[in-house]
């Protein structure tokens, strides 16, 4: 698992997953931390973008774009470079998804 800040460039099609360190809304944050245990339970190479980080607000404000979604978190994306970032989803989606589409999406 790789921040975003951690790794220049995306070169193969992975998952990228918007989370906020600030959310102190319990569902939120709980669903944060459920998809990230999942991704990392399953081995399913992924990079995490804080949008609390001042860093990476420029991002988070593009992901918001793509997504036409603010303040929800998780937010899953597909990502093949840095500026292709295709929204998938949030929590819902992941949970209706099963381990096979998810390394369909990423093969």
């Amino acid at each position: 698992t790789a921040s975003y800040g951690e790794q220049t460039s995306i070169t193969e099609t992975q998952f990228l997953i918007l989370i906020s360190s600030g959310s102190y809304e319990y569902t939120q944050k709980a669903q944060q931390k459920e998809t990230l245990d999942l991704f990392n339970d399953l081995q399913i190479a992924h990079v995490t973008v804080d949008g609390m980080d001042p860093l990476q607000r420029e991002l988070r404000n593009h992901l918001f774009q793509v997504s036409g979604v603010r303040g929800q978190y998780p937010q899953i994306f597909s990502s093949s470079n840095d500026d292709n970032h295709i929204y998938l989803g949030g929590y819902d989606w992941l949970q209706s998804m099963s381990f096979e589409d998810l390394r369909k999406i990423v093969s």
